[in-house]
């Protein structure tokens, strides 16, 4: 039997509602979406993109113990509130102060996902993890993440992502993070910041609410560090750790090599040399794994044994997972899927691991970059350098912001803008020749990830294919 999660009368606490037509039921989870909703679940209807609502039946039929409301004209058990959006803030809060689990928030513009999976996946071998799902960082994912944290949890890993001025100090203050990671800073989300400065300052709000001896995790090298430690300093923060390639670096980054095969290097943790290995192919997987790192030491874990877990990680599907595409001819060629999403740095990243890989043919599918602002335009036309560094010799740019690209690339590199993105994974895949290595990467509202799922739904029936003859 599942255990409870919420009971009714602490979810009434906690989002100061009122209980109405039941008042002796528990929940097993909280939910906001009735589609994916499991059995025993709280489903709050928000109203984000359409008014939850009109979804409460539907949550109901699926199995939802009850809904938290803002009108009293729905079916079922229900708290009833004034804002269900600021009541899931509410409750996430409310299981925040009910547990003493080390709470570790992660942000920045390149990485954070990847990171926080990590290194969730490590803290579990060390006690009760709870993290967020997918990319559950905004407005309503954060509070929704703490909302499902078990009071008996050790430890919290929450994504915390932004859009607009402001969202991450709010953010940080629902999760008062005992560690608080910023990734690597990039040229992300320009369209709602106007500059990278100033997305450096609104990453480092991460901060903001720190416990009083909370810990700060930090890139020592690269881009907007410089503003980076300077926020250190304003929110008085003692306790830091950095990570990168610079000789400062708590977490020094030695070496690093990939392959298709894998990934390995040196990190020197304040003196302390430890081989890290993993079946991952990347440059970036150096600074994802060196932040990693910084966090679990800094929460106190062995570094030693934490090298050690990361030999079991894998990519999670979209961010870089390489799968083999059996051909009809005979014959295979190699799918890096990095389609989950992407911005000019780690488009850059993926076309620098791309550069390191031997194969005949390297080909890529391109979709746009989104939310860049202003400079969209330069920022697509400038992996015209990186593609000509990894040799790849044919790229269909999807989109119309990637029609920048195609213009400047040479002839010799065989630019294809495509009309129809739906067929396109049928037409690439008969082009495709044995030893090939092709790179599907785009943010996600170009919908190259379709182009990705269409390809490896076509090697999945080739095999089935082979299998019966």
């Amino acid at each position: 039997m599942t255990s409870a999660l919420w009971t009714c009368d602490e979810i009434a606490a906690a989002t100061d509602g009122e209980l109405l037509s039941g008042d002796d039921w528990q929940a097993s989870g909280v939910s906001i979406d009735s589609r994916t909703l499991a059995k025993g679940d709280l489903f709050v209807a928000l109203s984000v993109e359409r008014d939850g609502h009109a979804f409460v039946s539907n949550a109901n039929k699926a199995g939802a113990i009850a809904s938290i409301v803002s009108s009293d004209d729905v079916v079922g058990a229900k708290v009833l509130v004034k804002d269900p959006l600021q009541a899931l803030t509410k409750l996430g809060i409310a299981a925040r102060k009910r547990s003493n689990a080390t709470r570790i928030a992660i942000t920045g513009s390149v990485g954070k996902t990847s990171v926080k999976d990590v290194l969730a996946k490590i803290l579990t071998a060390d006690g009760t993890t709870h993290s967020s799902v997918q990319s559950y960082n905004n407005q309503w994912g954060v509070p929704l993440s703490m909302a499902r944290m078990p009071s008996n949890s050790k430890w919290g890993v929450f994504e915390v992502g932004t859009n607009s001025p402001g969202e991450i100090a709010f953010l940080s203050g629902v999760v008062r993070p005992n560690i608080g990671v910023i990734t690597r800073i990039a040229e992300a989300h320009l369209s709602g910041f106007g500059t990278i400065e100033a997305i450096a300052r609104e990453k480092a709000s991460i901060w903001a609410a720190l416990a009083p001896d909370g810990i700060a995790v930090l890139p020592g090298s690269g881009p907007m560090v410089d503003i980076l430690s300077a926020q250190v300093k304003c929110f008085g923060i003692k306790n830091l750790w950095r990570f990168g390639t610079s000789a400062n670096c708590d977490v020094r980054i030695v070496n690093w090599e990939t392959a298709i095969t894998g990934s390995s290097g040196t990190f020197d943790i304040r003196g302390q040399r430890v081989e890290i290995s993993a079946p991952v192919s990347g440059m970036h997987w150096s600074e994802v794994f060196a932040a990693v790192m910084a966090s679990a030491v800094a929460a106190g874990l062995d570094p030693q044994q934490v090298a050690q877990d990361l030999r079991q990680v894998r990519a999670p599907d979209g961010r870089g997972t390489l799968s083999e595409l059996p051909l009809a001819g005979g014959g295979v060629a190699i799918l890096v899927d990095d389609s989950y999403n992407a911005n000019p740095a780690s488009m850059k990243a993926a076309l620098d691991t791309l550069s390191r890989f031997n194969a005949p043919r390297k080909l890529a599918v391109l979709g746009q970059m989104l939310e860049l602002g202003p400079t969209e335009a330069r920022l697509h036309s400038e992996l015209s350098w990186p593609i000509e560094q990894a040799g790849i010799c044919k790229v269909w740019c999807v989109g119309e912001l990637m029609g920048h690209l195609a213009g400047k690339l040479p002839l010799h590199r065989q630019a294809i803008v495509p009309d129809d993105i739906d067929n396109l994974a049928n037409s690439i895949y008969a082009e495709l020749q044995d030893g090939d290595i092709l790179l599907v990467k785009g943010s996600n509202g170009s919908g190259v990830h379709r182009v990705a799922k269409g390809l490896l739904q076509i090697a999945m029936e080739r095999s089935k294919e082979k299998g019966r003859n």
